[in-house]
């Protein structure tokens, strides 16, 4: 999928993750303005990487499971790679002892995943049974004891990484397209949802410098966006798809993050590695704010900014 103009208006909402080690630092210089309660699973969230091709889909021996992530808010983020490229498929699940229930929105069951987790460990034997669809193709993988690395609350940031780290909705989104050009008609405008479809029309108005086929790339809905502790974000959209990147905090105040992009195919134009999202708390809701230039030839620069506004689902 061409992922251009979609990449750079979702980066704010965009994989098991590379984890950076450290300790829960609980005296932010900048704290949100108030604690939002504890998900669910705060305590018992935890990412598996699977290496070495050991987890096998049977009906596609090139097919690997190399992640599972389950996160703070009951989210199941499932990584697949075949021939180097990975693919992410997002479920809900339920955390009961050692046992991981994985169910799809209608809350049929996938299948389960069992493991002891030990907190502070970084291995362990994982038990797997689940039959998932990406993209239309259904993979299903079974294996006992399974090697496996863990990670879970490995990043500071105190109460800030505590209320990011869940599943957000969208409470509502404002695109600005501006430019010192005077041929340029600036955009203003906002979406009561996650409604991405919504800016279609309005964009092909204005000359961006973008091809029909880039903004064709908006008429997506993001359902949801999950952080979590460990470094993982997740867009899950309504059409039932699904894609994954890194984040970080990006300097020491723990209002900005950093994207990380682990597939080179996200990588466009709109959106590099380490671009940055300012991040601000206010009651329950947090808001998302990105801004990227874009250059275009014999004219003045393109400049757009998407603010998102989310709420804990």
């Amino acid at each position: 999928m061409n992922k251009s103009i979609f990449y750079w208006a979702v980066a704010a909402c965009i994989a098991v993750c590379n984890i950076s080690c450290g300790s829960d630092d609980s005296d932010s210089s900048n704290p949100p303005s108030s604690q939002l309660s504890t998900p669910t699973y705060a305590e018992k969230a935890v990412a598996y990487s699977i290496s070495n091709n050991e987890v096998k889909a049977t009906s596609d021996d090139g097919v690997c499971l190399t992640g599972l992530n389950f996160t703070e808010s009951g989210k199941a983020i499932i990584e697949v790679t075949k021939d180097g490229k990975k693919k992410y498929v997002t479920y809900n699940v339920a955390i009961s002892g050692d046992t991981y229930t994985i169910t799809d929105n209608s809350g049929k069951l996938i299948g389960t995943v069992k493991s002891s987790v030990t907190r502070g460990s970084k291995s362990a034997t994982i038990n797997v049974s689940i039959t998932i669809t990406i993209n239309g193709v259904t993979y299903t993988f079974t294996t006992n004891s399974a090697a496996a690395d863990m990670a879970f609350a490995t990043m500071t940031g105190g109460d800030a990484l505590k209320n990011i780290a869940r599943t957000w909705t969208i409470n509502n989104m404002k695109l600005t397209l501006e430019s010192e050009d005077p041929d340029f008609k600036s955009l203003s405008m906002t979406e009561q949802s996650g409604k991405l479809s919504a800016f279609v029309a309005e964009v092909k108005k204005r000359d961006t410098g973008f091809s029909n086929e880039d903004i064709d790339q908006l008429n997506k809905e993001v359902k949801s966006i999950t952080l979590d502790q460990t470094g993982l974000l997740c867009i899950e959209y309504s059409d039932g798809g699904s894609d994954a990147a890194t984040w970080s905090w990006s300097g020491g105040n723990y209002s900005n993050i950093a994207l990380k992009l682990k597939d080179s195919e996200m990588g466009n134009k709109f959106i590099q590695d380490n671009t940055k999202i300012a991040v601000e708390f206010s009651g329950t809701l947090c808001k998302f704010t990105l801004t990227t230039t874009l250059d275009r030839e014999g004219k003045k620069p393109f400049v757009a900014t998407l603010n998102l506004v989310m709420q804990p689902k």
